[in-house]
């Protein structure tokens, strides 16, 4: 019974150590950006009440240029390579 479970296991393990290949994967501008932009959008989602006057007239804006940003940079990424 345990067989059946450990031979495809062996099985699988062994053909990705035996026959995988590193894939060059690197970030691009594009990405950053997109990561700086989330992270800023993540700043203004988590700032204290006391800045709601701010937040509430770049919240939109930035939520835009992020998503924006994150479909951007898988594309870049493709074109790169």
């Amino acid at each position: 019974m345990l067989s059946r479970f450990l031979v495809p296991l062996f099985a699988v393990v062994g053909s990705y150590f035996l026959f995988a290949h590193p894939i060059r994967f690197g970030s691009t501008v594009w990405g950053k950006y997109a990561g700086l932009a989330q992270c800023i959008y993540f700043l203004a989602l988590l700032a204290p009440i006391q800045l709601a006057i701010i937040t509430r007239f770049i919240d939109l804006p930035l939520l835009i240029v992020t998503l924006v940003l994150l479909i951007v940079a898988p594309i870049a990424q493709f074109e790169e390579q």
